[in-house]
């Protein structure tokens, strides 16, 4: 079992300053997806009609709603629980990785998903729109129990494996999509986001070498069983 000098121990599982919980990625995300959110609810179908997943639109060639649709959210619990993982897991892994490769696997995570919901639209025509932040998400999760994996992280009141955490969350997904089963989609970034990083981590994920959880003078093996605090 690993053994931690007071200092490094308080230093691992203490809450980050705001400054490096309020990452430039992190923050851009809550921001649109709150502006994004807060437009379509005040403006109402006629800036989905632009911004959300419309089949007949993306045919028409307003490709750019692949994208867009990833920053409004229609449901209040929807938009406080993606704001949390972008704000507390999304930072978490900015402060491991460079912003621009960040920004880069949060485009691709909504890409993918967006392509996903197109798809699932055709089939069931009956769906006259999509629109969340939940595929970027369930991406940052999934990406985040591949890089800490093994690693204790805090989550509230209680300890948990990151890989395990991941998954935990992953399910939670699951299950409340009994209700909504087009939440799937989203759900299913939990694993792309997982794969990505495994595939790009040593390429166009890599690591940020000044990274917060590594205290000057640690050992890699201290920073590899440490806590990573996220809450």
């Amino acid at each position: 079992m690993p053994t931690f000098t007071q200092e490094q121990y308080t230093y691992q599982v203490q809450a980050p300053a705001p400054t490096q919980l309020f990452t430039p990625v992190a923050t851009a995300l809550m921001a649109l997806l709150i502006l994004g959110s807060a437009l379509a609810y005040w403006i109402g179908m006629s800036f989905l009609d632009l911004f959300a997943i419309i089949p007949p639109c993306i045919d028409a060639g307003w490709v750019w709603q692949f994208l867009t649709y990833a920053f409004i959210d229609m449901c209040i619990l929807t938009l406080l629980f993606n704001l949390s993982i972008f704000l507390f897991i999304g930072s978490v892994l900015e402060r491991q990785y460079k912003a621009k490769t960040m920004a880069i696997f949060c485009g691709a995570m909504a890409l993918i998903c967006g392509l996903l919901a197109f798809l699932v639209m055709i089939l069931f025509q009956q769906i006259p729109f999509i629109c969340s932040g939940s595929g970027i998400a369930y991406g940052l999760v999934g990406a985040f129990g591949y890089c800490f994996r093994k690693q204790r992280v805090w989550m509230f009141l209680w300890t948990i494996e990151a890989d395990k955490a991941a998954w935990l969350i992953a399910g939670f997904g699951i299950v409340i999509s009994i209700f909504a089963p087009i939440n799937l989609i989203f759900v299913a970034a939990a694993p792309m986001g997982w794969l990505y990083m495994k595939l790009f981590q040593g390429g166009g994920i890599r690591r940020n070498k000044s990274s917060a959880f590594k205290p000057e003078g640690s050992s890699e093996k201290v920073r590899k069983t440490g806590f990573v605090d996220i809450d």
